[in-house]
């Protein structure tokens, strides 16, 4: 990747990145968030990080960072600094209890409950292991998102998590294909059936015409057989 890709790159993460001061909790998480997600698809390294940071940090935040950059702290140094100084322990408990060990919400699939799951475990410096995370992810889904995989062996990785993924947007895919099917039946099946009750009332007297009618034979004039 060429050097004006990953300032492009980080250009376009640091535009999103919310001003924080340390004070307020969530802003943190959310702060701390983009720049795990920034820290994955660039290849900006520290100190440059913390150049690309600097605008949009204040008050004790700020502080935090210029010591990091002083002394040229690795990243995870400063994260945890963040965290150990600026986030009470009753808060990271609740943020923890509200956002790690929690379950799967309304109108949330399968893929957002997991990764919501496997970032709150970044943010948070949460020390358990992938296959801790995956079992976290799957103790909070939903009775009708389990009933989905009830054939399924459980994961022990994220990376056979993933194998859920795509049995669950293929079940997604079906599901939405049998609901547009019924639905184009069902507008068939009242477009064809709209014959008035009199038009009806006839059909029915011819069918029991033709029904009692009796046939002859055209030679003998008897009836029940033809010639």
């Amino acid at each position: 990747m060429y050097i004006s890709e990953v300032t492009s790159s980080s250009d376009i993460f640091t535009k999103e990145l919310p001003q924080v001061d340390g004070c307020k909790v969530e802003v943190l998480y959310e702060f701390l968030l983009k720049v795990i997600h920034l820290r994955q698809v660039s290849q900006v390294r520290v100190p440059k990080r913390y150049e690309l940071l600097y605008p949009h940090c204040e008050g004790e935040a700020l502080v935090l960072l210029r010591q990091a950059l002083a002394n040229a702290e690795e990243f995870d140094s400063f994260h945890s600094h963040l965290l150990e100084h600026r986030v009470p322990e009753r808060q990271l408990s609740q943020l923890k209890l509200f956002r790690y060990e929690r379950g799967q919400r309304g109108g949330e699939n399968f893929v957002k409950h997991s990764q919501a799951i496997q970032d709150t475990a970044l943010v948070l410096r949460i020390c358990e292991s992938e296959t801790q995370i995956t079992k976290r992810i799957l103790e909070g889904l939903t009775t009708s998102q389990r009933a989905r995989f009830v054939f399924q062996s459980a994961p022990t990785n994220l990376q056979e998590l993933e194998r859920l993924f795509v049995i669950d947007r293929n079940r997604s895919y079906m599901e939405q294909g049998n609901r547009s099917s019924s639905h184009v039946t069902g507008i068939h099946a009242v477009q064809t059936d709209y014959s008035t009750p009199k038009v009806r009332a006839r059909q029915a007297a011819g069918e029991r015409y033709h029904s009692d009618k009796t046939v002859s034979c055209f030679l003998c004039g008897r009836a029940g057989h033809r010639q």
